[in-house]
C-alpha cells in the first residue's frame, strides 16, 4: 500500500502543471455504482438501492433544472443569495443521490420520515416537491434556544412556506418522539459535525424507527484520494474555527469502514453503501480513484436498514 500510495502522489504531482487538464472535469454519472464491502471484506456488486429514474436525458435535465429554480427561490434563510447559490452547486449531487435513495425507499412503503439537521431546508423543499412523506424536521441552534418546538418561516418564490421543527441536540438528549415513530431517518452531512460520539445518535435513531425502517446517511469521506493529496504535499486538511461554534467545523470525519461498522453496532444492516464523487475532479484523480473505490472516492453513502 505505501508504494502504491507515493506512486500516485508522484502521479498527480507530475500531472498538475497542466491548467487545461483542470478545466476538463469528468462529470460523474449521478448512478455509478461501485462495490459495497461485505462484513467479512469480499466485495459484492451494489445491491441497486440506486435506479436511474426512467426519464430520458432530456427530461431529466429538465426535471432538475426545474428543481435548482425552486431551491433558489427559497428566501428568508441564507444571509444572501451569493451563499445560497454556493450551497446549492456545492450540494447538488449530494443532495440528488439522497433524493434518488429515497426513490427506492418511497417504492419500499416509506411514508414517515424524520429530517435531522433540517436547516437550511434546501433538502427539505426538494423532499416535499418530489415525495408526499409525513415529515418531521430537527434542528439544534446551540444551548442559548429553549425552546423544543419552533417554527422557521420563509418564502418560496414569494409565497410563505413554514419549516416546523424540534430543537434538541442528538449528541447528548433523548430524542423527542415516541419508538416506532418513523419509516426512516435521514442523517445526511452531520456525522462530520459531532464533538462527542455518534452512538447515543445512532442508537436514538434505530429506537424511533420502526423494525426495518431505514437510515440514510451522507457524509464526506475521511480517506478520500484529495485528502492524501493535500496531506503529501504538507497542507492541513481541517478546517479553521468556525464563527457558528464548534458545530460548525468538520470535527471528525469517518471511512467507509468505519460507517458501515457504526450502523452494525446498533442493529443497522447495510442495505446499500457507496463511496462516489461528488464533485467533477480532474481525471488524474479520478484514474487513480479506480484502484481503491472505498476508499479514495469522494463521499460516502449508506442506507441502513433496522432490525
Amino acid at each position: 500500500m505505501p508504494s502504491t500510495f507515493f506512486r500516485a502522489i508522484a502521479f498527480l504531482d507530475v500531472t498538475a502543471n497542466a491548467q487545461s487538464r483542470l478545466a476538463r472535469r469528468r462529470r460523474w454519472a449521478r448512478i455509478t455504482s461501485f462495490a459495497v464491502r461485505t462484513p467479512g471484506g469480499s466485495t459484492a456488486p451494489d445491491d441497486g438501492m440506486l435506479v436511474r429514474r426512467k426519464e430520458t436525458p432530456e427530461l431529466e435535465h429538465l426535471h432538475t433544472d426545474a428543481e435548482r429554480a425552486l431551491v433558489r427561490g427559497l428566501r428568508g434563510v441564507f444571509k444572501d443569495t451569493a451563499k445560497q447559490e454556493r450551497y446549492i452547486s456545492d450540494g447538488w449531487e449530494r443532495m440528488q443521490t439522497v433524493l434518488t435513495l429515497l426513490e427506492t425507499l418511497n417504492a419500499q412503503g416509506v411514508r414517515r420520515v424524520l429530517e435531522l439537521g433540517a436547516n437550511p431546508y434546501v433538502m427539505t423543499t426538494l423532499i416535499r416537491h418530489r415525495f408526499g412523506f409525513h415529515m418531521e424536521l430537527a434542528n439544534y441552534f446551540g444551548e442559548d434556544r429553549d425552546a423544543v418546538d419552533s417554527v422557521d418561516v420563509a418564502e418560496l418564490n414569494g409565497k410563505r412556506v413554514e419549516f416546523p421543527y424540534r430543537h434538541f441536540n442528538i449528541e447528548r438528549e433523548r430524542f423527542p418522539y415516541a419508538d416506532a415513530s418513523f419509516d426512516c431517518v435521514l442523517f445526511c452531512e452531520i456525522l462530520e459535525h459531532m464533538l462527542i460520539s455518534p452512538d447515543h445518535a445512532v442508537a436514538e435513531m434505530a429506537r424511533v424507527l420502526r423494525p426495518g425502517g431505514f437510515l440514510v446517511l451522507s457524509t464526506p469521506n475521511a480517506t478520500r484520494l484529495t485528502n492524501l493529496y493535500f496531506l503529501a504535499l504538507g497542507h492541513s486538511i481541517w478546517e479553521g474555527y468556525s464563527a457558528n461554534g464548534p458545530y460548525g467545523r468538520h470535527n471528525r470525519e469517518f471511512s467507509f469502514d468505519e460507517v458501515r461498522d457504526l450502523l452494525a453496532r446498533h442493529g443497522f444492516e447495510t442495505a446499500h453503501g457507496q463511496a462516489r464523487n461528488i464533485q467533477r475532479l480532474a481525471r488524474r484523480f479520478t484514474y487513480l480513484q479506480w484502484m481503491r473505490p472505498n476508499v479514495w472516492y469522494e463521499h460516502l453513502f449508506f442506507v441502513g436498514k433496522g432490525r
